[in-house]
């Protein structure tokens, strides 16, 4: 993963999983996301993200929603391979995805990946789209930072710790290092979590004809 620091205890293991504790006393077991997880980790984000406002908005259409977010989140997961951070549990109960400060994330390949990615999944709503998201990456940090751009927990796991325990790898190594991460949440109850764990909302955007977004930074310890 060149340009991408991975904390030293991940990188000392060879199949590169380690047991991480959680606030609630337990530990859970994560791990890298490889090729082999992509199917059964865009099955749970496409039923996650079933009625996310932002997700809603990319796919208004109700009967074929979970269909084309399972592949737009099967795309989206192999084009980070390589170039993000990402963590799962064995049992695919939650994944997150960071892009870490050297990460090349210019607006230009930004707008071209969206672009190419709308239109295999979305076709004429990509017009609109690629506005809104052009607006979110012109707002995101000019510094140094973690971009979190994916969480998602399993419903029926959710309170237990997970979330959080994915993200904490990365966290510690924000405060080990002094810098800062970085986020747009896509609901009010993400806000919610998310300020529990340090972030602050700096903005709301009003996307195009579309949802209210909330970025949110959270300054290192």
């Amino acid at each position: 993963m060149a340009g991408i620091a991975i904390p030293d205890h991940i990188i000392s293991l060879r199949k590169r999983q380690f047991v991480q504790a959680t606030d609630w006393g337990g530990t859970i077991t994560v791990q890298d996301v490889t090729r082999d997880d992509i199917e059964p980790l865009s099955r749970l984000l496409a039923e996650v993200f079933q009625e996310d406002p932002f997700h809603s908005w990319i796919f208004p259409n109700v009967s074929i929603r979970m269909r084309r977010q399972r592949r737009f989140f099967a795309l989206s997961l192999r084009r980070r391979m390589g170039l993000d951070v990402m963590y799962t549990t064995p049992d695919h109960r939650g994944v997150c995805a960071w892009s870490g400060p050297n990460t090349p994330r210019s607006n230009i390949l930004h707008a071209l990946w969206f672009k190419l990615l709308f239109g295999l999944n979305i076709g004429p709503r990509a017009p609109l789209l690629l506005p809104g998201v052009r607006r979110l990456i012109s707002h995101q940090p000019k510094y140094p930072h973690w971009y979190l751009s994916l969480l998602a927990t399993h419903p029926e796991h959710r309170r237990q710790g997970l979330g959080t325990t994915l993200l904490q790898p990365i966290l510690s190594q924000c405060d080990t290092e002094g810098i800062p991460a970085y986020l747009e949440a896509t609901s009010e109850i993400s806000v919610a979590f998310y300020k529990h764990i340090g972030f602050v909302v700096v903005q709301e955007i009003k996307l195009p004809f579309g949802p209210t977004l909330w970025p949110m930074l959270r300054k290192p310890d």
